[in-house]
């Protein structure tokens, strides 16, 4: 039994007879999700060199962008050699209802390599490539590189000076 058979059986267990509908719907939601990432190509999204994972730092989570303190808060955070240069990347799973825009997916992207950027470029340098947000509900992956070349828009600047105007 793999490790995605292991959390769907253990969220079909947690679903039970008479308990609280939107509980019980959460559950489905995330087995749902779990079902879908069955035939993801998970090697797609990582480097092929010999990779180290990093632990990740709570007390480094948060971000100030423009005054506004956000939480950033990757799944996964490695780092490897390529080509002689130690570099770093990390993946962000996210999820909503009816799933994410591109654009949408792109803004967790850039917050993610804005965090590699401030927490490890002394050490490594940011691989954009291997920078990635991912949808689970859709299974749809935004890369920085995709902002980097402009095929994603930069949105969060924006976003955020929006929120500041409603606070």
């Amino acid at each position: 039994m793999n490790f995605l058979d292991e959390k769907i059986e253990f969220l079909q267990e947690k679903i039970v007879d008479g308990a609280d509908k939107r509980i019980n719907d959460m559950y489905q939601r995330n087995i749902t999700f779990l079902e879908g990432f069955k035939g993801f190509d998970f090697q797609k999204i990582k480097p092929s060199e010999d990779l180290i994972y990093h632990k990740k730092d709570e007390s480094k989570s948060v971000l100030d962008i423009n005054g506004l303190k956000v939480k950033v808060m990757p799944n996964h955070l490695f780092s490897y050699t390529n080509n002689q240069n130690a570099e770093i990347g990390a993946i962000w799973f996210v999820a909503k209802l009816g799933g994410y825009k591109k654009d949408e997916l792109g803004m967790f992207t850039d917050l993610l390599f804005r965090y590699l950027t401030k927490h490890f470029s002394s050490a490594y340098s940011v691989n954009p490539e291997h920078c990635i947000a991912i949808d689970i509900s859709k299974l749809e992956e935004v890369r920085y590189s995709e902002i980097e070349s402009g095929n994603v828009p930069i949105l969060i600047d924006r976003t955020i000076e929006g929120i500041q105007k409603i606070l």
